[in-house]
């Protein structure tokens, strides 16, 4: 039998958002960033966001898939919203997946190693929640 879904409101606290540049990213960096329970907003991605915000912290980044780059900033980060991505029309096939597929599984596995014992990670598995947001609950 399933549980039903934890409707609790917790404090967004530190953030992690990648794709803040891009059509997603823009519009959930600027509702984070309206969002007071967010304290700290960190934007890792391959462009600065350009935003000056207090509680914005940019950081550039362009090694994708490379869980060990990414380990640093997800440690102490409470939320992450992966959204960023890039077109297929766009680049190569390789390319693609370097940035979609490889960097996804990097931010997965960089944040499965900084949950520290003490939290449990809470995984919905749906599509939705895994490309544009992942809450870690105490």
């Amino acid at each position: 039998m399933l549980n039903p879904p934890d409707k609790t409101i917790r404090p967004l606290g530190r953030v992690l958002l990648t794709g803040a540049t891009g059509m997603v990213g823009t519009s959930v960096l600027a509702a984070l960033l309206s969002e007071k329970t967010a304290r700290e907003v960190l934007s890792l991605g391959r462009r600065p966001s350009g935003i000056d915000h207090p509680r914005l912290i940019d950081a550039r980044i362009t090694a994708f898939g490379e869980t060990q780059s990414i380990e640093p900033y997800v440690n102490g980060i409470d939320n992450v919203f992966h959204c960023l991505a890039t077109y297929s029309t766009r680049v190569s096939r390789l390319e693609y997946e370097e940035i979609t597929v490889d960097w996804l599984r990097a931010i997965l596995a960089a944040c499965g190693r900084s949950v520290r014992s003490d939290r449990q990670r809470n995984w919905s598995g749906t599509w939705f929640d895994i490309f544009f947001g992942r809450r870690f609950r105490k």
